[in-house]
């Protein structure tokens, strides 16, 4: 699982928000011949709001489940949306590019969406939470992304909530003989910094940070 989203379900838990992660790779298959998701209607558990979390590769696929799902709120963030909504393409600033979301959200949100998400369940005004992005009559509305979180005050990643790791048969050997076999292993990350740490050639963002 993304190390982001199980920062952000122990912020939204932490608020006394339930949490759900879910593999959306595990529920749902691709129909080549339709270029559209096909997604088992049992595993799609009704909720009051959704969160989906896009990189541009699925971004298309991510509205799509998202347009499935029975919520009564749908939200899309990630590395997609904040690159596309602050960035300079200004072609694929338009709903159509986002269909299946009611908003979006920019920039790092452990501490917006949980904003949102206490807003949304006050009946209060969601639109006024930072980071927050939506279309109106007149086009694309967007509040500037929030600050960044202190992450010395951030609480640890839900890594209950990420319970079924794939099992696989991969095995490390050292030059030692000693070798690990990982299908009887967990594997967690360790973040030392927010955002990438490689600076690819063909990644835009490292060329720009």
């Amino acid at each position: 699982a993304s190390l982001g989203l199980l920062y952000l379900a122990s912020a939204l838990r932490e608020a006394g928000h339930d949490v759900k992660i879910i593999d959306c790779h595990k529920i749902s298959t691709f129909d080549p011949e339709t270029n559209k998701l096909s997604v088992d209607p049992g595993q799609m558990e009704p909720c009051d709001i959704l969160g989906v979390s896009i990189v541009t590769p699925n971004a298309e696929f991510g509205g799509q489940l998202a347009a499935l799902w029975p919520a009564k709120i749908k939200v899309g963030g990630g590395p997609h949306v904040t690159y596309i909504i602050e960035g300079p393409h200004a072609q694929f600033k338009q709903k159509k590019y986002f269909e299946g979301f009611d908003f979006l959200m920019t920039g790092e949100c452990e501490e917006s969406f949980v904003q949102f998400c206490n807003a949304w369940d006050n009946g209060e005004d969601v639109t006024k939470i930072a980071g927050v992005a939506w279309f109106g009559p007149f086009g694309l509305q967007h509040n500037p992304s929030p600050p960044l979180p202190d992450v010395t005050k951030m609480k640890t990643p839900a890594y209950d909530l990420w319970g079924n790791y794939s099992k696989g048969g991969l095995q490390i050997a050292s030059i030692h003989g000693k070798s690990i076999d990982v299908a009887e292993r967990t594997i967690g990350s360790l973040w030392t910094a927010r955002g990438c740490p490689y600076g690819c050639s063909f990644c835009a963002d490292a060329r720009t940070k």
